[in-house]
């Protein structure tokens, strides 16, 4: 007997039904209508799967023509997510743009319409600060969203920016802040000697841009040399500008979805991540290495949020990701839950309870921080230095200076 035959003979009722696949991904086909916010979620992933089977055209030209869409419950999450122009996008592509409803039309147009103009400003702010670094000899190395803004495949209107990350050497970095504040820039508040990235922000200006040392909160997975080692050329605009690698755009995808936020432990449905690994896979599937990421995640110990993250982006937005690296079981039973959470909000607390805690102590947070390893006593000894400090904070007492054996980033 299979596992979920099992479990339906064991719990019988509406319970089994929602630890079956079938019902949590294709409930709002079969019953016709979106109206629940789980319902919403994936409406709205199927908008989204640019290339998905043909079938899906075809069961959302039915629901449309049928009026079977409560479009504030799907706007309201694709706002939520930052979404909006990316659904405009998909359903144009799909040439189902014809079937919504007028009001809806206009504001889905008025949206991308703003989004195209803001991203076209973002970029012309980019380029003043990237010819100065060009002037000093300096290629700066672009990651995350801001990257597609100079890439000529990409669509100008799909994603929503509200910042621009660059990589930087350690001589370089002091050159570029001395340029953003050359150029009326100022920093977001102190930045601790252990951050990872410095944020500028200049009034009037409409993103932010931050000034990387490492790939985020961590010098291990994906070192700041591997990354500039095999960043790829950028020609836009005139500029020498590098970006991340295909690779490494989606390894930094994972990191970002286990590492550097709490949304594995929360058990969340992190939407706007997902579009954007599958636009990644969408554009540069070909140039990804997945063999590669297979290797540095089975060396790291993240095989379990890795099966989690590629199969939800698999199953829910059709991206093109090797059936080897999304295994079932574990994963699927993952995505179940962040489901339950969107239709039942009132259990969201039950997995978020504990696990911001759990998440702030991380090893990777931990030995980014002090430098400690990723297990054993040094790790378990940066903990209770950060606990100590945390909780002096809170109570307001200043804090001793680190300890020796640690090393304060």
């Amino acid at each position: 007997m299979s596992m979920q035959s099992s479990a339906s003979t064991l719990l019988g009722g509406p319970l089994a039904r929602w630890l079956d696949d079938t019902y949590l991904l294709d409930h709002w086909a079969r019953k016709g209508r979106v109206i629940k916010a789980a319902e919403a979620a994936w409406f709205l992933c199927r908008c989204l799967s640019y290339d998905g089977p043909p079938s899906i055209r075809s069961e959302l030209a039915a629901l449309l023509q049928r009026g079977a869409v409560d479009w504030l419950s799907v706007t309201s999450l694709s706002n939520r997510h930052f979404l909006t122009p990316a659904l405009d996008v998909g359903l144009q592509c799909k040439a189902l743009a014809h079937l919504l409803p007028r009001d809806l039309r206009s504001y889905l147009d008025m949206n991308s319409s703003h989004n195209r103009t803001r991203n076209r400003l973002i970029v012309t702010q980019a380029i003043q600060f990237f010819e100065a670094l060009n002037s000093h000899g300096i290629c700066p190395i672009l990651l995350k969203g801001g990257l597609s803004l100079f890439e000529a495949a990409a669509h100008e209107g799909l994603l929503m920016m509200a910042d621009l990350d660059v990589l930087l050497t350690g001589e370089e970095f002091d050159v570029a802040c001395n340029i953003l504040r050359s150029l009326g820039y100022i920093t977001l508040g102190d930045t601790p000697n252990y951050a990872h990235a410095t944020t500028f922000y200049k009034a009037g200006e409409l993103a932010t841009i931050d000034l990387h040392r490492h790939v985020g909160p961590q010098r291990r997975l994906l070192t700041a040399a591997d990354a500039r080692r095999s960043a790829v050329s950028l020609a836009s605009h005139g500029l020498d500008l590098g970006g991340l690698s295909a690779t490494h755009r989606v390894l930094l995808s994972l990191m970002n979805y286990c590492l550097f936020e709490p949304q594995y432990r929360n058990h969340e449905l992190p939407l706007r991540g997902l579009h954007d690994l599958a636009v990644v896979c969408w554009q540069h599937g070909h140039r990804i290495d997945w063999d590669a990421i297979t290797d540095t995640v089975r060396r790291n110990s993240l095989e379990a949020p890795a099966r989690v993250w590629f199969n939800m982006a698999r199953q829910l937005l059709s991206a093109p990701i090797p059936q080897t690296v999304c295994a079932a079981g574990a994963p699927s039973r993952r995505l179940r839950l962040c489901v339950l959470q969107l239709s039942f909000p009132r259990l969201t607390w039950l997995f978020r309870f504990g696990s911001r805690l759990a998440w702030a102590f991380g090893a990777w947070r931990m030995d980014y921080r002090y430098g400690c390893g990723l297990r054993g006593r040094p790790l378990a000894a940066a903990r209770l230095r950060h606990a100590t400090k945390v909780l002096l904070k809170r109570l307001q007492i200043p804090a001793a200076s680190p300890h020796q054996g640690l090393l304060s980033r």
